[in-house]
């Protein structure tokens, strides 16, 4: 029985060993489905939440082969895909449909905009269409046209209608338009002006309150060049209300101008009518921070509050409100790690904590970060890797921004091919819906581009997470067991 039972051990021993060694298959639920894989490309895909705890997932589709059209899937809390697998066609008019954005309209429902290319009708501009939670439509066959212009972002007014911005003229001026919950255009044939100073503006980033007001911030080249081929940026911020009124100064409210150049803004709300707003000082390396009130005062330093000089921050920044007047701000670089850092209303640093280390060096993108319904947050990034191999990884924090699954999180998808695109929303607690596109290689052009998902969770399920790595070394495990097992059988004891 002794030698028996040392064997038992030396069995545990070595299944410990290799779990250990490997990834862990245990800090995260994975159950990967496809969105859809038709032939052609599935790409710049976006996703909401449903208002059930599930998401709706918009697309620009090239299966016909000859344009693009759009594209839509719903959800379920549970991860079931709702609707007709592959097939729910948005818009399949003549020309090219692409550059799709979708937000919620309430429980149950979404509207979807596009840039459009078609020749009959209203022809090229901007089109939209609502959504029904059954994945019927509710505006025109192929989309309602709402305006012109080169579409950037799209969010819910919080009033049964969207919000999205535009880029018009060389130069890049900016522009809103407010669709309401039948399809109308409401500020006006040209939109409400966000900025059109001279020279151009660039990356800009907003969001809607509560009331329907919008909140804006761009990096701005107004000031011309300082030296032959030499600009310099600076942070402006603009708000509008629901009627399309501009309420901060006209062509937008400085926020810093520094010399030398701040770029990669981000804002979010201060939960008191104002806005909360970062940026990436390339001349000196640092991370900035600005909350402008309700009547666009500043709260704090002027040209704003410098946080953090120690880290790269150069690629990376990403940031939401906190819910409490604060924000949690993602924030990385070429060369360095992702951190997450929390500010309170009055600029003050309540954690600052490292969750990837970056080891592979290379340059990293597209971070993306939801609520976990629990106090803390999901994050989700492009892990870089080989020529035409990029992974999705993940990691979880809680509300003391302590990182809950292990340094440099959990690898989501590592399948063929790059995963890219990456997009994430809370669907309850403890949970997100993550989604990204696997472009598979060819040698250098990808030739297929598809689109998955899966549910993270909270962290004490078994899983079987996408891709092969996991599942090797639990085979190798079992495996290990039955070969000791058989090598060295149980003997009965002498009586």
């Amino acid at each position: 029985m002794k030698i028996y039972l040392k064997r038992l051990i030396l069995a545990s021993f070595l299944i410990s060993v290799i779990l250990t060694i490997s990834p862990s298959i245990t800090a995260y639920s994975c159950k990967s489905t496809t969105v859809c894989d038709e032939i052609g490309f599935q790409y710049e895909h976006t996703q909401c939440g449903d208002g059930e705890g599930g998401i709706f997932i918009v697309w620009s589709d090239g299966r016909n082969g000859i344009d693009l059209d759009i594209y839509a899937q719903r959800i379920d809390v549970n991860g079931d895909i709702m609707w007709e697998a592959n097939n729910t066609a948005i818009c399949t008019e003549s020309g090219n449909q692409g550059t799709p954005k979708i937000c919620s309209a309430g429980v149950g429902g979404a509207i979807i905009v596009w840039s459009d290319g078609r020749s009959g009708g209203a022809g090229a501009g901007i089109y939209a269409q609502r959504i029904k939670a059954n994945g019927s439509t509710l505006w025109n066959a192929n989309g309602s046209f709402v305006s012109t212009g080169g579409l950037r972002q799209l969010f819910s007014d919080n009033n049964g209608g969207a919000v999205f911005t535009l880029g018009k003229s060389i130069d890049t001026d900016y522009y809103a338009q407010r669709v309401s919950s039948n399809g109308t255009a409401l500020w006006g044939s040209a939109g409400a002006v966000i900025c059109n100073a001279t020279d151009s503006q660039e990356d800009l980033q907003f969001f809607c309150d509560e009331e329907g007001n919008s909140y804006f911030t761009w990096h701005d080249y107004r000031e011309g060049e300082i030296a032959p081929m030499i600009k310099e940026s600076d942070i402006y911020a603009q708000k509008i209300d629901i009627n399309g009124n501009v309420l901060w100064q006209f062509n937008g409210t400085a926020v810093c101008t520094l010399n030398g150049s701040q770029w990669y803004p981000q804002i979010c709300t201060d939960g008191m009518g104002g806005a909360i707003i970062n940026w990436i000082d390339l001349s000196r390396g640092q991370c900035f921070f600005q909350r402008l009130n309700s009547t666009r005062e500043s709260q704090w330093e002027p040209n704003g509050t410098a946080l953090l000089s120690s880290v790269n921050f150069l690629m990376v920044n990403r940031m939401i409100s906190d819910g409490g007047g604060g924000a949690i701000i993602i924030i990385g670089g070429t060369g360095s790690g992702l951190y997450a850092l929390r500010i309170n209303s009055s600029a003050g640093l309540i954690y600052f904590n490292e969750f990837y280390t970056n080891e592979n060096g290379g340059i990293l993108r597209h971070a993306q970060i939801c609520s976990d319904g629990e106090g803390g947050y999901f994050i989700a990034w492009e892990e870089p890797g080989l020529p035409q191999k990029k992974n999705v990884v993940a990691q979880r924090i809680n509300g003391n921004g302590i990182n809950i699954w292990s340094l440099n999180g959990k690898v989501v998808c590592d399948s063929l091919g790059d995963q890219v695109r990456i997009s994430i929303t809370n669907n309850g607690v403890g949970k997100a819906i993550i989604s990204w596109e696997t472009w598979l290689p060819d040698s250098v052009i990808p030739t297929d581009k598809n689109i998955y998902y899966t549910i993270l969770k909270s962290g004490n399920e078994t899983s079987i997470p996408f891709g092969n790595t996991y599942l090797l070394f639990a085979v190798l495990s079992i495996l290990t067991l039955v070969f000791i097992v058989k090598r060295y059988p149980h003997q009965n004891p002498k009586t």
